[in-house]
């Protein structure tokens, strides 16, 4: 590891005008990347004929106050990393 290191920083220091360019340019192809790159999807998500969509069209037909509710609550809930889910358990 020591030489791999060692030879690494000798590269960097011997080719330190390409380095430096290497440094600019990177962020740069970045940046020009993500301004090219499309939208995001939308964010709704269903799959009909289920059990779930059929609660969730019942409950905007019934109470769309309500079914806003309940659909944030799940969305949030989803959202929670894998870990909190085996603490909270």
């Amino acid at each position: 590891m020591a030489t791999f290191l060692y030879e690494l920083g000798r590269f960097a220091f011997r080719r330190r005008h390409f380095i430096a360019l290497f440094r600019a340019a990177l962020p740069a192809v970045a940046g020009v990347a993500a301004f090219n790159a499309p939208s995001a999807g939308a964010s709704s998500f269903s799959i009909p004929g289920t059990e779930a969509q059929k609660a969730c069209d019942l409950l905007d037909q019934r109470s769309p106050a309500t079914a806003r509710v309940v659909k944030t609550v799940v969305e949030q809930s989803r959202r929670r990393p894998p870990w909190w889910w085996a603490r909270n358990r």
